[in-house]
């Protein structure tokens, strides 16, 4: 609980206070959310360090195929892919959200190397162990109802982190189920809500290198 409250607790702080910080001393808004993503990557690995050394070899175990672990994620991803954009059209006739807006911005102002790091890794490990490993991993088993509660809190939070206009709400939402209950039917092993991210970020991270975005 220590470590959940402390990791969300340093991700709005830092994700909101040192932005405005780095802003305000004449350093450029891209640079400022690739510094303080650079820094909430450094602090989570700190203090999640332990944990998620645990989580990789309980992986290595539970994974019995690797090959099937991956067919079922990127049968997941293409499902939650296919809804979000149907949701997005259908709400506001819209593909692209503010959101990939923003990280086209960032592309052009930072080196796009960085931007795929900043898009594949540390957005996955933060976000990941923020709202869900923080949220949802200290739930026991057995307590159900608490479980569904908490993964709604989950879900409402991830979402809304990344709203610009109410109408992307509908978009994000079946993004932030399949990786709420991927993380939780993996017996909530971090790495399984990581790699899932890290996957549904790469298609916009490699359009972002090319020039598409």
């Amino acid at each position: 609980m220590v470590q959940s409250i402390v990791t969300i607790a340093i991700f709005f702080f830092i994700n909101f206070g040192l932005w405005e910080i780095l802003v305000s001393n004449g350093i450029s808004q891209e640079w400022a959310s690739f510094i303080v993503y650079a820094v909430l990557f450094i602090l989570v690995i700190l203090i999640w360090h332990k944990n998620l050394t645990k989580d990789w070899n309980r992986l290595r175990e539970d994974v019995k195929s690797w090959k099937k672990f991956f067919c079922n994620l990127l049968i997941w991803i293409v499902t939650s892919f296919a809804l979000a954009y149907l949701f997005q059209f259908l709400v506001s006739k819209n593909f692209i959200t503010t959101n990939t807006e923003n990280m086209g911005k960032v592309a052009s102002s930072i080196p796009p190397i960085l931007s795929c790091i900043m898009m594949t890794i540390f957005g996955p490990v933060i976000e990941e162990i923020t709202f869900r490993q923080s949220m949802i991993g200290f739930v026991p088993k057995h307590r159900k109802v608490f479980l569904i509660v908490m993964m709604i809190i989950s879900v409402i939070i991830f979402d809304c982190i990344h709203l610009y206009r109410w109408q992307e709400f509908f978009y994000y939402l079946p993004l932030s189920i399949a990786l709420t209950t991927f993380y939780v039917k993996y017996n909530k092993n971090i790495y399984s809500s990581i790699f899932m991210h890290s996957l549904l970020n790469l298609p916009g991270a490699i359009l972002l290198i090319i020039g598409v975005i």
